[in-house]
């Protein structure tokens, strides 16, 4: 997946900190870079490459697919997640959810709000929001189980307090 297509990047980068050894980088290569940091719990670079990508689109203007401005909002609800920073990664959830009220992905969208949710104790909101997934259609098969069973879970915590 190449989100954002081939606009080139100066000086970006690379997954180590370093600078990259061809002259410009793609914000599709930033991205996968970013999705490497992110599956070797790497959460600071992927943080460090996440706003090295977003400052690269707001400063170039770059022109992006629907899909790949939903690619990009969720990448930045998973890096915020991964760093611990839960209303940060609610946030961008949320940007997709609000902004692009009609795109297929809104529903990973919600999960991940709710995911936020939880994780900052916020046990009601995450339930409301799991439950608005549930209640799209274009929810697919993992995401429904995923959101099912964490409703289920919550309302049993919720029950114990």
């Amino acid at each position: 997946m190449e989100p954002g297509g081939s606009a080139a990047v100066r000086g970006a980068p690379d997954g180590k900190g370093r600078q990259p050894k061809r002259d410009a980088v793609s914000l599709g290569e930033l991205h996968d870079q970013i999705v490497s940091a992110l599956e070797d719990n790497d959460a600071k670079e992927a943080g460090s490459l996440l706003r090295f990508a977003l400052k690269t689109i707001r400063i170039t203007k770059a022109k992006l697919s629907a899909d790949d401005r939903a690619e990009w909002y969720l990448l930045e609800a998973r890096v915020e997640s991964a760093r611990g920073r839960h209303a940060h990664a609610t946030l961008a959830a949320m940007k997709l959810v609000i902004l692009m009220p009609d795109h297929a992905r809104v529903p990973e969208g919600l999960l991940w709000a709710a995911r936020g949710y939880e994780e900052m104790g916020r046990l009601n909101m995450a339930i409301d929001l799991y439950e608005e997934c549930l209640g799209r259609k274009k929810l697919n098969a993992v995401l429904k189980v995923n959101a099912r069973e964490s409703v289920r879970r919550l309302r049993e915590r919720a029950a114990a307090r």
